[in-house]
């Protein structure tokens, strides 16, 4: 999905932006959410023998990882559906 969505028919815009929002979705749900939620628990151990600083860290690295991935993904979905928006304006001449 390396090309710019204004070079891209409307149609296959459409089913783009279709796909990289149920991705996103998916992502969100499968990922991030219960990254956060390790995360959660982890943080309201305050025993360190149970939850070590390393553990906390690796937890945050992961939330930042996923939470990188969900924006770039929300980027491109934007970019598509801000072109489809454009066009679609231009063909209704509205």
């Amino acid at each position: 999905m390396a090309d710019k969505p204004h070079e891209i028919p409307l149609v296959e815009r459409c089913r783009r932006a279709d796909s990289i929002a149920r991705e996103l979705s998916e992502h969100l749900v499968q990922s991030l959410v219960p990254t956060l939620s390790r995360l959660r628990r982890c943080s309201k151990v305050y025993d360190e023998t149970e939850v070590s600083d390393q553990e906390m860290f690796d937890h945050m690295q992961q939330v930042l990882e996923s939470a990188d991935f969900a924006d770039g993904l929300q980027e491109t979905l934007l970019q598509y559906l801000d072109s489809i928006n454009e066009e679609s304006r231009e063909v209704l001449n509205l």
